[in-house]
């Protein structure tokens, strides 16, 4: 790659609510940095946004531009007739501890973006039935991607990041260094939303927690993450949803 090509875009997709922002932004900075200092600022050269940062609702209308990080909790299908090319980071963690933060949200954030959240995820239920069943889908978002072929997507634990490193910035190219590790702070939740919510997403978390730390996406996790398809908004279990 010359010294003022651009790098491919690159896809940060996550469950919701695992640190896929914080990855994004440690990335954006960086591709900013490149395209944006005194070098782009001379020679013109910046993507085709004013920022090198996109949020795709849909990644069917994502242009994959190249140096821009883009966001998004789609599945990867529309990736399929991508034309341009891309790298893909996919993120996750515990589905129990991500449904308690976007209940948190309903008060930090409001309803509005709660129902975004909701649409983004592609989930047709809403904050009502949170802890009825897994209101936005986040084990099957999970295994579309662990398991997309198309192209190959390093698939890691939120917890983990900070140990890889190395491979993160191989991956990317970019030489990515993320903020201080902080532990999620915990969210006050009343005991028997709690119980809901533990019995809920525990299944969902005991499956997770078999997958290896870092992963290339493939077939071959099929049968790994196959169960977690047993859980959404419009499983029979999931009656109230």
């Amino acid at each position: 790659m010359g010294l003022f090509s651009r790098k491919p875009c690159v896809i940060v997709a996550s469950m919701g609510r695992s640190g896929s922002t914080m990855l994004t932004q440690s990335l954006s900075a960086l591709a900013r940095k490149q395209w944006h200092g005194p070098l782009g600022t001379v020679f013109g050269i910046r993507p085709e946004y004013d920022d090198v940062f996109t949020f795709e609702e849909s990644l069917a209308d994502a242009p994959l531009t190249p140096g821009i990080i883009c966001k998004t909790h789609d599945y990867p299908d529309d990736l399929r007739q991508a034309t341009r090319d891309f790298r893909a980071v996919y993120i996750f963690g515990s589905a129990y501890e991500s449904a308690l933060s976007v209940h948190s949200c309903l008060d930090r954030r409001g309803a509005d973006w709660v129902e975004e959240h909701f649409r983004h995820l592609k989930s047709t239920s809403n904050i009502a039935h949170l802890f009825d069943c897994d209101a936005l889908n986040m084990a099957r978002n999970l295994a579309s991607w662990a398991t997309f072929d198309a192209a190959t997507v390093l698939c890691i634990r939120y917890e983990t990041l900070w140990d890889r490193v190395d491979q993160v910035a191989e991956f990317t190219g970019y030489r990515f260094q993320p903020p201080p590790f902080e532990k999620r702070a915990p969210k006050a939740i009343e005991p028997d939303l709690a119980a809901k919510a533990h019995a809920v997403y525990d299944p969902i978390d005991a499956i997770i927690e078999t997958l290896p730390d870092i992963f290339m996406s493939g077939p071959e996790m099929t049968d790994q993450v196959s169960a977690l398809l047993d859980f959404g908004e419009d499983r029979p279990a999931a009656q109230y949803c």
